[in-house]
């Protein structure tokens, strides 16, 4: 029995220390895995943290690119409604020139006419001098004419998008007017003309009865 105990006491002393060094190994293994979870933690956290920052930012280049394409898609409809605008403007500028050319192109045949008619007359021994001299001066003015008419056209085919404003609209109507006042110095004219060719016509006819 003494030599039992004496072994066993050794055995029990040994085997208590081996199982509080295995409990310390297992405290601190418990201790390294708490710690290393909190770490793991700590950086899944920093993750979401950096996406959600990553994520934002680029909903905010998203939505700064949609803002510039709405800008960008509002400043082409404004420049297409614009472009829109002048071209009617300019469209309702250059009727009033082709008017002015068509209306100069009647004047012109009248011209003709007339100079037909004084060259019948004086084949039929008409004085026809004043007549003539007028259609000369009429012919004067259907120079002027022609220039401001011309001068009308280029000045409304010049304007665009880009320089319709209220000043330039307001040049276009003023060169348009002096055209226009220029032409019914033509037709003027041609008006003096014809009167004094009837007038020759009539002055020979009355001295033909008078002979008779």
């Amino acid at each position: 029995m003494g030599l039992s105990r004496r072994i066993f006491i050794p055995l029990l002393l040994v085997f208590i220390f081996s199982f509080a060094i295995s409990t310390q190994v297992l405290a601190i293994d418990a201790s390294g895995a708490k710690l290393r979870l909190q770490e793991l933690r700590n950086n899944r956290q920093g993750q979401v943290v950096k996406e959600i920052r990553e994520n934002k930012q680029a909903e905010i280049e998203k939505l700064k690119m949609r803002r510039d394409e709405l800008k960008n898609k509002e400043a082409t409809k404004r420049a297409e409604v614009k472009q829109k605008v002048a071209q009617k403007i300019k469209d309702l500028l250059l009727r009033s020139v082709v008017h002015q050319e068509k209306t100069f192109e009647r004047l012109d045949k009248i011209a003709e006419k007339i100079a037909s008619r004084i060259d019948k007359l004086k084949e039929k021994g008409v004085n026809t001098k004043i007549a003539e001299s007028k259609l000369v001066l009429a012919e004067s003015e259907a120079t002027g004419a022609a220039s401001a008419i011309a001068i009308s056209r280029s000045t409304v085919e010049a304007l665009g998008p880009a320089s319709l404003d209220k000043a330039s609209v307001e040049v276009a109507k003023e060169v348009l007017k002096a055209s226009k006042k220029e032409l019914f110095g033509y037709h003027k004219a041609l008006v003096v003309a014809l009167v004094e060719l009837k007038a020759s016509k009539a002055s020979k006819e009355g001295t033909s009865a008078a002979t008779q």
